[in-house]
């Protein structure tokens, strides 16, 4: 199974959101890391059919998506930054829902709703409840359940552990990892360590453009000997923080510990760091992380 993204191009007037973007996805989990305008979003909208490309096509093995209408949309699953839900509704009514519009029958359904429920970790009691009474953690437990309605071959997630608290997510990551071998996943997240966990491959968007693709790891070591320890009187951080990229900073009880990104060490002082994903992303989006 392959998604093929071929000189993929999506413009709003005079913007390109997406700008010729040629990658081809397989099974497995992607994580997609760009800051808010880069195009992800655009993005997945167009690898779901919900928004029809300027230019280029999005391919499903061979075949423009477009052209195939339903037979695309029935191994899709999507979930995207706002779930909406019908007012009046309880978890066990959105869920027969989306069964419905996926054309499941009453057996099948009702299995796949219990199942489901089960594996976000909604109780029976929950799934009875009206969703307007349900945390926000749990609307996003929803949505990720209505996602994964039919077993779908594609799996799109544009930010799925907003509002999840720590062990929340990592049953959320467990039951990615568990299911990607046999799926393509695309994971777009402001979490970094999501995708660090779990991804096999990032995508790296900078202003519609692919900058990188790469498994973490490769990704992670682009950016060695570019990342620094440093210990200051805590009356030097502000200058500090007016002359370099300041990805973390930590009182020592002698002073402020710094974590800079950058091409050069800031002080004498300085120590090479390990990098990690996030120092990537920083580095890569100075410009945006200055903001």
């Amino acid at each position: 199974m392959e998604l093929t993204f071929k000189d993929l191009t999506k413009r709003f007037g005079r913007k390109r959101a997406v700008d010729r973007l040629n990658v081809t996805l397989t099974h497995g989990v992607y994580g997609l890391l760009g800051p808010n305008g880069s195009g992800k979003t655009t993005l997945m909208r167009m690898m779901t059919g919900l928004l029809k490309p300027t230019s280029g096509q999005v391919l499903y093995n061979g075949q423009e998506i477009g052209r195939m209408g339903d037979a695309y949309r029935a191994k899709l699953g999507f979930l995207p930054q706002e779930f909406g839900f019908y007012r009046g509704f309880t978890g066990n009514d959105m869920l027969r829902y989306i069964a419905a519009l996926k054309g499941l029958d009453e057996k099948k359904t009702e299995r796949e709703v219990k199942e489901l429920a089960e594996r976000v970790g909604l109780s029976s009691a929950d799934m009875g409840r009206l969703v307007s009474g349900y945390s926000g953690g749990m609307r996003r437990r929803l949505g990720i359940a209505q996602a994964l309605m039919d077993d779908p071959e594609i799996l799109v997630l544009d930010e799925p552990t907003a509002g999840l608290d720590p062990q929340e997510r990592v049953r959320f990551r467990n039951l990615i990892s568990g299911i990607s071998a046999s799926r393509l996943v695309l994971l777009s997240t402001h979490i970094i360590s999501d995708i660090e966990f779990i991804a096999g491959d990032v995508l790296i968007l900078r202003k519609g453009k692919l900058l990188l693709q790469a498994p973490p790891a490769e990704i992670i070591a682009s950016v060695k000997g570019k990342v620094w320890t440093v210990e200051v009187p805590p009356e030097e951080v502000e200058r500090f923080q007016k002359t370099c990229l300041i990805g973390n900073l930590r009182q020592t009880g002698t002073g402020v510990e710094l974590r800079v990104v950058g091409d050069e060490a800031t002080a004498p002082a300085a120590v090479p760091a390990e990098p990690t994903l996030e120092d990537v992303y920083l580095y890569y989006f100075r410009e945006a992380s200055s903001q």
